[in-house]
């Protein structure tokens, strides 16, 4: 919900219900705001009330996702010309989507057999997107897994490990394999399994807005016992702007964040991929002058 939308929720509900408008307006609006998510009849409220107000082709494919209809989801994304899983369509349409589930549609963590069944049903979408062929001409470059040891960590939900699953078909096309780890191992299950792994960088995916508190605490945890490993949390559901202050504090413990994957693919590449050695030039042999 935006600031304003906030005052205001409580102004009015306070001036029709008194104290117990008071209680109530924060919570009537963010309802208002997750219905609509996924209702069009309650669109003009999420555009209203809401930070981040959404478009109507994400309201629509949240709607056709939780109402179980995913031929027409398909046929949706299909018309919008996202045949391959990129970045601009990750950006635009899938995680504005596990966002909103996240963070508005089954918020604080909560588990369900519906939940499950959006989730799977948006890793359907996501397997049938091809991936776009990297640019890169040096093929002969590119990296395995098992010589980077780079590993995916869902911080907590679902959603995490579906972005993380994500990111991890980008960082493909770079040439850069990673293991994915279950999100729903616990925390000493998967230091356990960094350590199985020999793992030399680690990836924290986190799309609920609460984790953005507790992910650096998760990386020092890390760190303690992984101390020569590289971090990289990504927080996707943090704004770039207006969130510095926590990016800094985050940083302090040599970490490295992203609020967005276009920045984590370059950013995890870079540290992937060495750069590519300039070859020495020949040496020139001059004739001896004769005299």
């Amino acid at each position: 919900m935006s600031p304003l939308a906030v005052i205001v929720s409580a102004l009015f509900w306070t001036w029709l219900w008194g104290p117990v408008g008071l209680l109530l307006a924060t919570p009537l609006t963010a309802a208002l705001v997750a219905l609509g998510r996924y209702f069009p009849v309650f669109h003009g409220c999420s555009v209203l009330l809401a930070a981040d107000p959404p478009t109507p082709v994400e309201t629509r494919l949240i709607r056709l996702l939780t109402e179980n209809r995913l031929v027409e989801a398909k046929a949706l994304i299909h018309e919008l010309g996202a045949t391959e899983l990129s970045i601009k369509t990750a950006e635009e349409l899938i995680i504005p989507i596990v966002r909103t589930i996240e963070n508005e549609i089954f918020p604080a963590g909560a588990a369900s057999q519906a939940k499950s069944r959006v989730y799977q049903e948006i890793r359907a979408l996501v397997e049938q997107l091809s991936i776009p062929p990297s640019n890169s001409d040096e093929a002969s470059d590119q990296l395995e897994t098992k010589d980077f040891g780079l590993a995916m960590v869902p911080f907590l939900s679902e959603g995490d490990e579906v972005v993380a699953r994500i990111l991890a078909r980008l960082l493909e096309a770079k040439g850069v394999g990673s293991n994915l780890l279950s999100w729903k191992a616990l925390r000493t299950e998967k230091l356990e399994r960094l350590k199985e792994l020999d793992a030399r960088c680690v990836v924290l995916s986190a799309i609920e807005s609460r984790a953005a508190a507790t992910a650096g605490k998760m990386a020092r945890a890390i760190q303690s016992e992984l101390p020569d490993i590289v971090i990289v949390i990504g927080l996707w559901s943090l704004p770039p702007a207006g969130a510095a202050r926590l990016i800094r504090r985050i940083k302090e413990s040599s970490v490295h964040v992203y609020t967005n994957l276009d920045e984590a693919v370059r950013g995890i590449s870079a540290l992937a991929l060495p750069p590519p050695q300039e070859q020495n030039p020949e040496p020139v042999h001059h004739p001896r002058a004769s005299y």
